[in-house]
Formats: structure tokens, sequence, C-alpha cells
């Protein structure tokens, strides 16, 4: 018998031995972020891949995303003066959940984990949490004055209007998500805002994209948190129903619709799920489509088929 099949039938052994059906399944249920498989990727690259800067491990350090890390590094700064309190009190209060980041990830590479560099993993959640943070604060003129310099070139005016739509756009990248557990953990830390709850969290996501919609308990990530509010026609942050076998059929584009017959109206929301046809008339919710709508909503697409239970 060679060595590698020696070695590959004891992993096996080994593997049913410890098999257990119920901690299999907490581990499913603990992945929310992941990494888009080729088959959804050859769609349109461009569309899965960050463009400015990396959130989380799985585009960590790219060569096109490193530019941003001076400003991540003065951002995690100006967040420790404002708090007035050390660094080692946010470390402290994300070792406990530092496995439950982890798991977050499916495939999280090992080097995530490695107990020769202890703290490498929830010190990215920290920096990366805190631009996040600061981040989705600096729409706020007065925050941005007293924290940052005028002519700074990411926190200030120029920011706003020229670095900010490349970040929004990267936050809604599946492969580019950070656990809100992350956020809620700083900004406890931090306590400027006696009134963060989930909620408020979940709504400080909402804001930052420029939407309202009602929300309940903590999101995963900022892709889940916005792709439920563009469905809340459906009750709300719960999966959509099974489409029936029947319903896979060939699309007819609008031109043709309207060629035998059919009327457009727009909804009375801007719930994607607030579709109707009643009478020959189809109902649609309105959707503004810019450069970054067709990433956006390809990442919602490709969460909802990755992540069991989204619906479709």
């Amino acid at each position: 018998m060679s060595t590698e099949l020696g070695d590959w039938m004891v992993d096996i052994d080994t593997g049913v031995e410890s098999f257990n059906l119920c901690e299999e399944e907490k581990n499913w249920t603990a992945t929310s972020i992941y990494r888009v498989p080729s088959f959804v990727r050859d769609i349109r690259e461009r569309a899965f891949t960050p463009a400015v800067v990396s959130f989380g491990p799985y585009h960590h350090n790219v060569r096109h995303l490193r530019p941003v890390f001076e400003h991540k590094h003065r951002a995690l700064i100006h967040f420790l003066k404002m708090a007035s309190k050390p660094l080692d009190h946010f470390i402290k209060a994300m070792r406990p959940i530092e496995k439950q980041l982890q798991d977050s990830y499916h495939n999280l590479d090992k080097k995530w984990k490695d107990p020769k560099h202890p703290g490498q993993f929830f010190m990215l959640m920290i920096l990366d949490g805190c631009f996040m943070l600061e981040v989705m604060r600096m729409r706020d003129e007065n925050y941005r004055k007293k924290r940052y310099a005028t002519h700074d070139p990411v926190f200030s005016s120029y920011g706003v209007n020229h670095r900010l739509p490349y970040i929004k756009r990267d936050m809604l990248v599946m492969e580019n998500q950070l656990p809100l557990l992350v956020l809620k953990k700083l900004l406890e830390v931090e306590g400027l805002q006696s009134d963060m709850d989930d909620v408020s969290i979940n709504e400080m996501i909402l804001q930052f994209f420029g939407v309202k919609a009602k929300t309940t308990g903590l999101g995963l990530h900022p892709l889940d948190v916005y792709r439920k509010s563009l469905l809340h026609g459906t009750p709300p942050w719960l999966p959509l129903p099974p489409i029936p076998s029947q319903s896979f059929e060939v699309l007819r584009s609008a031109v043709e619709l309207r060629e035998s017959g059919v009327k457009f109206r727009k909804s009375n929301s801007t719930s994607l799920a607030d579709i109707d046809f009643k009478d020959g008339v189809l109902s649609l919710p309105p959707i503004e489509v810019d450069d970054n709508t067709d990433s956006m909503l390809l990442n919602i697409m490709a969460f909802g088929h990755l992540h069991v239970g989204t619906g479709s």
C-alpha cells in the first residue's frame, strides 16, 4: 500500500469516527460569507471583485487594494483618539468572539488561525471594522470637520464625492463582507452612543446606502442587510418562498410584453418583491440604474445562491 493511500485512508477513518451531524449543522449555520464559485464569477468577473478597498480576509493585501491601507491605519488612530480608550480595550472585547467571526467565513485560509501569529485575525477585524464605521460616518459634515483635516483624501468633502461611491460599491461585494458583530463590539466599547442596539446598526448600514426599511435583529453583514431592505414587500427578514417548478419558463422582454398588449405601471413601493400582474397591467418597483447596479444585483444573487435559506 502506498504512503499516499495509507494517509488518505487514515484521514477518512478519522473523519468517520469524529463525525457529528449536530456539529456539522452548527458549522454550516455559522457560515455567512463565501467565496464566489467560478461558474458564477465567470458571469462578470469585475462585479465580484473589490475595486478600491478590502474588508475581511479574502482580499486582504491584494496588490491593487494596498493603497487604502494607510487610510485604514489613520481611521483607526482617529477612532481611538475620539473614543478616548486604548486599543487594548477593543482587543479584549474581540477575543471572545474570534472563533465566531472566523466561522463566518467559508474555507478561511489556515494562516488566519495560525497559533504562531495569534491575534492577526481579530486585529484585521478591528482595523477593517473601524474603517467601515468611519466611512459610514463621513457623510456627516460636522463629524468630518471634528475628526479629520479639510484636505484629507478620504474623510473630507472631496472623499465623499470621489472615493465614497467606490467604497460603497465594494461594501456590497460578496467576498468583501465584514460580520456586523464586529461593528457591534466596536460601538459597545467606544460607548459614544448609548442607544446603539442591533436595529440601530442595521439602520446605520441602510442610511449609508440611502435606504429606508424596518429591520429586526442584527444582520449578518452589509450585503445581507441591504438585500433584505430591497425585499421588504415580503414579510420582513424572512426567506422568500420557494419558486414553483412550473415557473421556470422563458422570461419575455419588456418590448415583447408591450407588443402583446401588456401595460406597465410603477409599484407603490421600492421593494423588488412588489410585483403584480392584474387585468393586463404589470406593476413593477422602480429601480435606479448606474455603473454599479450590475455588481450590486449580481452579488445579491450570489449570496442568495450560496447562503441556505435566503430564497431566490
